[in-house]
C-alpha cells in the first residue's frame, strides 16, 4: 500500500505539471500578438521622431542658408534659391521635402531686450526669413497599425534672423586725403584745390577725402533703410586718431562730423 500511494503521488505532479505546461502555452498565443503590436507601434514612434528631428535639422539648414543669402546679397530670390538647393541635399527619412516660393516668409523679427526672444512679423525690409515645411510629403510607417498602412506628414518650422552689429569706421583724414585718385599726393597743392587754397579750409572738390565721405553717406543710407539699427561709431587719424562720434543709432551725426571736417579739412601727416 505504501508503494501504491508514493506511485500515485508523482503520477499526480506529472499531470499538474503537464497542465500547467498547456495553460502557459495558451497565455504565450494569447500575448505574443499583443506585444508584437506594442513592439511594431513603439517603432513607429521612435521611426516618427526620427524623422521629425531629420526634418527638423533639413529646415534649419535651409532657413540659415537663406538667411545668410539674404542678409549678404538682399535678394529674397536668390535667397529661396539657397533655401531650396539646401533642402533638397538634406532628406529625411530617405525622402525629399519640395518646396514652393510661399513656404519662405521674409519679415522682420524684433526683441525688447537683449534677454528677450526675438518676435517674427511679415514685412518690408525683411532682416528675417521664416521657412515652414508644410507636411505636404506623406511617410509611411514601418509597420501597419491595426492591419492598416498609415502615413504621416511632419511639420517643422524654424526662423533666421539677422541680427544687428557694432560698426566703426575708421577714415584718413591725412593731407594725402585732400587729393585726387588719380594724382599723387605730395607737398604741391592738389590740382582741384581752388588758387590760393590751403589746409584748414574746403576739402578740395573730387579729392580722395570727398570721395571718402560719399562712399560713407552711401553706407549709411544702407543702414537707415534696413530695418536693422546697427551702431555706428566715427573715428578720424592723421597723426593722431580721435574718436568724432561714440557708437550711436543717430546716423545724422556722423553726417554731420563728415561735413565739419569736409568744411575744415585739416590734413596732416
Amino acid at each position: 500500500m505504501h508503494r501504491l500511494r508514493v506511485h500515485s503521488n508523482v503520477s499526480n505532479q506529472r499531470w499538474l505539471r503537464r497542465r500547467r505546461c498547456g495553460a502557459t502555452l495558451v497565455l504565450l498565443a494569447l500575448l505574443l500578438p499583443v506585444a508584437l503590436a506594442i513592439s511594431a507601434y513603439s517603432i513607429n514612434v521612435v521611426y516618427m521622431e526620427l524623422a521629425r528631428t531629420e526634418l527638423q535639422i533639413a529646415t534649419d539648414i535651409a532657413t540659415r542658408a537663406a538667411g545668410r543669402t539674404l542678409a549678404v546679397t538682399g535678394d529674397t530670390h536668390q535667397a529661396i534659391v539657397a533655401g531650396e538647393r539646401f533642402m533638397r541635399a538634406n532628406p529625411f527619412a530617405n525622402s525629399l521635402m519640395t518646396l514652393n516660393d510661399t513656404d519662405f516668409i521674409f519679415g522682420v523679427s524684433t526683441r525688447k531686450s537683449a534677454t528677450d526672444r526675438y518676435q517674427f512679423s511679415p514685412g518690408k525690409h525683411p532682416n528675417a526669413v521664416q521657412l515652414q515645411s508644410n507636411g505636404r510629403l506623406q511617410v509611411p510607417m514601418l509597420f501597419p497599425t491595426m492591419g492598416a498602412p498609415i502615413d504621416f506628414r511632419p511639420i517643422k518650422t524654424a526662423i533666421c534672423t539677422q541680427t544687428e552689429l557694432d560698426v566703426a569706421i575708421v577714415l584718413d583724414r591725412s593731407s594725402s586725403m585732400a587729393f585726387g585718385a588719380n594724382e599723387a599726393s605730395g607737398d604741391f597743392c592738389p590740382s582741384m584745390a581752388p588758387l590760393g587754397w590751403a589746409y584748414g579750409q574746403s576739402a578740395p572738390p573730387y579729392s580722395r577725402w570727398r570721395d571718402a565721405v560719399a562712399a560713407t553717406d552711401c553706407f549709411l543710407q544702407l543702414l537707415t533703410e534696413s530695418s536693422l539699427r546697427e551702431r555706428v561709431a566715427l573715428i578720424t587719424y592723421s597723426d593722431q586718431a580721435r574718436l568724432e562720434v561714440p557708437l550711436t543709432e543717430d546716423y545724422s551725426a556722423v553726417n554731420n562730423m563728415l561735413a565739419m571736417n569736409s568744411n575744415f579739412f585739416p590734413g596732416g601727416s
